[in-house]
């Protein structure tokens, strides 16, 4: 008999940290790095990457950007029922977010939110807890009525593309002290990157959004415009990177022949990779666009 009750605890705590890891995503968590190590590097490159990690204020970073992610998520599924009811993608979350229901949702958001603000304000002082919190506001404004920036076309990529995009970047050049001028074209050219993986995403829940009547980026332009639209701005982010690396924006002048070659399967990676997206698909081309940054900063 005790054998048993044991077992179903064990079961029930295994479920329990399963539903939790499924609403948080923590996989998502880690991606504003990406900018903020850039930048941070880029205003202070004394000691290069290696310093950068070893600070460990670039822990704190991550930690803050867990719980803001963890609070955006939650918010985000106390919201999207009606969405996720119709959403074959989601339907795993849509099931875990009612059994703990919507009002419980909300106040673990509040209180993941109340600690992230705190845990940042004594470690990494006022601006970058004023950033946080910016990013929390959007966060929230993107889910919560009657802002639900969610269903405004063009503003639900901005909600996304900024904060990691831009604000990322700002929060890199903070942990290094704010020496010289802010990483502005750093920051365009992550926001434009940003705003390229994210339409994609868009097309994804498509027909579960249009079938609840949310208007998103796809919904009001259709697949194809959508795919167009996110085309362009890759074509524009890849641009923006040949420029700045070719003119010594970020201390290079030039690209060995590998580099260019290996450049190639990311420039053209995106038509081939977004126009039937899926999570796998981006995530590959997310990290191909990766692979080479990091070829380029390891040579």
């Amino acid at each position: 008999m005790t054998t048993t009750v044991d077992a179903g605890r064990r079961d029930a705590v295994r479920t329990l940290l399963v539903d939790l890891v499924l609403i948080i995503r923590p996989w998502f968590a880690p991606i504003p790095m990406a900018p903020l190590l850039a930048a941070r590097v880029l205003a202070d490159p004394v000691g290069g990457l290696t310093a950068a990690l070893l600070d460990p204020s670039t822990w704190w970073a991550l930690i803050s950007f867990a719980l803001t992610w963890t609070a955006v998520a939650m918010i985000n599924d106390a919201y999207d029922g009606r969405t996720d009811l119709c959403n074959p993608r989601h339907t795993r979350i849509l099931r875990i977010a009612r059994r703990m229901g919507k009002a419980q949702l909300i106040r673990l958001a509040l209180a993941v939110t109340a600690a992230d603000l705190l845990v940042v304000a004594i470690t990494l002082g006022a601006l970058f807890a004023l950033g946080t919190a910016l990013v929390l506001v959007i966060g929230w404004l993107y889910s919560v009525p009657p802002a639900r920036l969610k269903g405004r076309p063009g503003l639900d990529v901005i909600a996304n593309a900024v904060p990691v995009g831009f604000l990322a970047p700002v929060a890199g050049w903070l942990l290094a002290g704010s020496p010289g001028t802010l990483p502005w074209q750093l920051g365009s050219l992550c926001t434009l990157t940003i705003a390229a993986l994210y339409l994609p995403t868009t097309v994804m829940d498509r027909a579960a959004d249009d079938e609840v009547g949310i208007r998103t980026t796809a919904v009001a332009l259709g697949e194809q415009a959508t795919y167009r639209l996110g085309t362009v701005l890759w074509i524009a982010s890849v641009t923006l990177y040949l420029i700045f690396l070719t003119t010594g924006t970020f201390a290079r002048i030039s690209l060995t022949w590998y580099e260019l070659v290996a450049w190639v399967p990311v420039v053209v990676g995106y038509p081939l990779l977004a126009r039937r997206p899926t999570i796998a698909r981006l995530a590959l081309l997310s990290g191909m666009m990766a692979a080479h940054c990091f070829l380029i900063w390891a040579t």
